[in-house]
């Protein structure tokens, strides 16, 4: 007369996990007040795909000129890096008319990959921005826009809400294109995150770092971060670290080993205790801390030596940090 039941008979969908009401019936105990503190669950994946970020891709000729005008006033390695590239690049006062006509020239080319990478972005968009929350604790603004910014430059910079991807090796260099914007993406992206984050860890630390160790640390970070599982579509587990950050190493209870080594291994012991970034990233400070002066010093030989391989070897680049 009854037939026995196969099957559920009723389905909750729960379409986001990001739920700012704190219901007594609720099977779900991390519920909270403040939505806010969600960011301090280590376990806990924030999936937002409606409201994070998003990431575009744009031309911004302008913008070019003025960063190889910076950079060529600042000198050091990133200079040499510009006018050996361009030999005919012989002064700033030349780059506007310089810019212009590489623009004019290459037009087509840039047309296209604009189209390409923006492609490219809209597809990792949410792998991106969803795992930089989990694993950084990122805060975004879902009314942001992150743009991906061609540059002629040999190299990627960053910048407020934006990063550049340098299309020198494939437009000028006719070489085949092996960029990946989409990691290029992760690694600048993180350094926003790691900025968010690193004001409010000097407060409560009462010191901050020179420029050169938080640029080796951010650098190093960078690399680690690609790594996580939470990008493994797009990374597969591989990020390679800068090579001036690559080359460093460091003794630890007596036992030598590269520099984004040590920080990997601190980081993986880190997460499995169930620490956030943000406790990581004090404990990595500190460490910071005691090895400032000798990363002041590798970075003032790397910005005379670091396009030159054999004296950037001769001049002591390599040799073992001590202080940790």
């Amino acid at each position: 007369m009854y037939r026995t039941l196969r099957a559920p008979i009723s389905v909750q969908i729960e379409v986001t996990e990001y739920c700012d009401n704190c219901c007594l019936h609720c099977y779900n105990f991390w519920r909270v007040k403040d939505a806010t503190a969600l960011h301090s669950l280590p376990s806990f994946t924030i999936m937002r795909s409606n409201t994070l970020p998003r990431l575009e891709v744009k031309e911004d000729k302008e913008q070019d000129k003025k960063l190889f005008v910076s950079f060529m006033q600042d000198g050091g390695v990133n200079y040499r890096k510009i006018i050996n590239s361009y030999l005919k690049l012989k002064s700033e006062e030349i780059v506007p008319d310089f810019i212009d006509q590489l623009y004019s020239q290459y037009k087509s080319q840039i047309d296209k990959i604009i189209e390409k990478e923006a492609g490219v972005l809209k597809g990792a968009n949410n792998t991106i921005f969803s795992g930089l929350e989990k694993v950084m604790g990122c805060g975004w603004d879902s009314s942001l826009v992150f743009y991906a910014i061609p540059t002629f430059l040999p190299f990627c910079p960053f910048g407020k809400n934006c990063f550049y991807f340098s299309i020198y090796n494939e437009v000028i260099e006719g070489k085949e294109n092996r960029r990946r914007v989409d990691r290029i993406a992760i690694h600048e992206l993180s350094h926003m995150c790691w900025y968010q984050k690193l004001e409010k860890a000097y407060k409560e630390l009462g010191f901050e770092l020179n420029h050169a160790t938080n640029y080796y640390l951010k650098e190093a970070f960078a690399a680690i971060i690609g790594e996580c599982e939470e990008f493994s579509k797009i990374n597969g587990g591989h990020s390679p670290a800068n090579h001036n950050v690559s080359l460093l190493r460091v003794v630890s209870n007596g036992k030598e080993m590269e520099f984004v080594d040590f920080f990997r291994k601190l980081f993986n012991e880190g997460r499995k205790k169930g620490l956030d970034f943000d406790a990581i990233l004090k404990e990595v400070l500190r460490i910071g801390q005691g090895i400032q002066n000798e990363l002041d010093e590798k970075w003032s030989l790397w910005n005379k030596y670091g396009d030159s391989p054999d004296k950037l070897s001769e001049s002591g680049y390599q040799s073992r940090l001590l202080g940790l």
